[in-house]
């Protein structure tokens, strides 16, 4: 019944399979699946886990356990070889059972770092590939990396507790620390079970947000849909893939596109020192500094208050010393207590809608809350006091404090009697960790004896 049909099928997918290879070979590609046993070598001595039956995402499957019939599939494991061949015969019977009642044996493979590798079943991995299976049922082994400190392997071993937990492989970061990331937005802890539920929930939840990122040309930003994934949550949450239309969904991507190319940089953050030099017309700071006749507002956003906050009472300070020296150019609004995600949000909504132009925002803590309001009011400029916020839509400045700690810190080791000096640091931020370091350099200078206890 289903013959004619699957051999149409074949027919359609060899033309396919040839126009993928000569892209490969024309763009100086490997056309044919990787191999495993060629990309561990021949002294690997990494360890074997049983993993069982699994559900395994297809498009994790990028390569063969060993070499043998490579030259049959391309990399996407679309067929290469004639319809005259036993091969066509075999992927034209499985198509057959696919059309009628279904693939249902399992594959053999190997997991390696988040990939799979098939040991047997490839033309069953091409015929599903081919019609666009999500998932394969699979027998797995696992290969552990020995652990070194490289960030891949690192992420990896993340990767293992996050999956003891969720049992999921359609989430692979390659940074440390991603992992952890996704589950606070989760509202999820480390090592915290979930329910089946939840396993299909998420899964439904990030398909959806893969094929509207996909259909977006996503991956032509070299992020996956994962990492793409992490930056959404930035602004909204996660319970909106359970809501939005696809339409919708598409148009808060678009809206933080910009953010998604930024993140994609191999420096995502540039540290500038010195004021750009460009032609192109001055923008709205500049021209009021350089004296141009316009006015402008401008909100301060503060997760304390002054009376609590040294920290704010020397933003509230340099408020106070812009108005004194821009005078009528200029009108300030203070708003207070942002301390916690809804407060700051709701603080920001307000300035927006009392008409400030340009918001700071003077913690490291308020960036999130500030991200979710500059994608909301892309006409208003959002500048957040942080160093290392990789976003295209916020604008991020910090004092240089290290100089004046070099300087405190010579000072200190001047007059340490017994070499010995105490530093409190505030937090582990960027800001605090160069301040500490330039600290002990002003102290090594002036007493090459000195000890910083932090």
């Amino acid at each position: 019944m289903y013959k004619q049909e699957a051999r149409e099928e074949y027919l359609q997918a060899l033309k396919l399979g040839q126009k993928e290879y000569k892209n490969a070979i024309a763009e100086q590609r490997n056309p044919y699946p990787e191999v495993l046993d060629e990309v561990l070598g021949a002294n690997n001595a990494d360890i074997v886990q049983d993993i069982g039956l699994v559900d395994i995402p297809t498009e994790k499957i990028i390569g063969v356990k060993s070499a043998g019939r490579i030259t049959a599939f391309t990399a996407n494991f679309l067929p290469l070889l004639g319809t005259d061949s036993e091969f066509c015969y075999k992927w034209t019977r499985l198509c057959e059972a696919h059309l009628s009642t279904g693939i249902r044996d399992p594959i053999l493979c190997y997991e390696y770092l988040g990939n799979f590798y098939v040991q047997e079943g490839n033309k069953r991995v091409s015929v599903l590939r081919y019609f666009g299976s999500p998932r394969i049922s699979a027998v797995v082994k696992r290969i552990m990396p020995q652990k070194t400190e490289e960030p891949r392997i690192r992420a990896y071993y993340e990767f293992i507790d996050f999956y003891k937990s969720a049992g999921l492989y359609q989430i692979q970061y390659h940074k440390p620390g991603d992992y952890a990331t996704l589950l606070a937005h989760l509202g999820k802890d480390s090592g915290q079970k979930w329910t089946d539920r939840e396993k299909r929930t998420f899964s439904a939840y990030f398909q959806y947000f893969r094929n509207a990122f996909n259909e977006l040309n996503g991956k032509d930003l070299g992020l996956s849909p994962e990492e793409a994934l992490l930056m959404w949550l930035e602004v909204y949450p996660f319970q909106d893939l359970g809501r939005l239309q696809e339409k919708e969904l598409k148009k808060t991507l678009t809206a933080i596109w910009e953010d998604l190319t930024a993140i994609s940089l191999p420096q995502p953050v540039d540290v500038r020192t010195e004021p750009e030099e460009t032609d192109e017309v001055p923008g709205m700071l500049t021209r009021i500094i350089t004296g141009t006749p316009e006015h402008l507002k401008v909100a301060f956003v503060h997760a304390l208050d002054p009376q609590r906050s040294t920290w704010i009472e020397e933003h509230d300070l340099a408020r106070r010393y812009m108005q004194q020296i821009m005078g009528d150019k200029v009108s300030v609004k203070s708003y207070y207590n942002a301390n916690t995600p809804e407060e700051a949000e709701i603080l920001l909504d307000r300035a927006v809608e009392e008409g400030a132009e340009v918001i700071f925002t003077t913690t490291p803590q308020l960036s999130r809350a500030t991200l979710r309001m500059a994608v909301k009011y892309p006409k208003v400029r959002f500048l957040n006091c942080s160093m290392d916020t990789p976003y295209h839509s916020i604008r991020t400045y910090y004092g240089r404090l290290y100089e004046a700690k070099f300087i405190t810190g010579a000072i200190a080791g001047a007059m340490a009697d017994d070499d010995e000096i105490g530093y409190i640091g505030f937090s582990p931020i960027f800001g605090e960790l160069a301040s500490v370091n330039a600290f002990a350099l002003g102290a090594q200078m002036t007493n090459p004896r000195a000890k910083v206890v932090l």
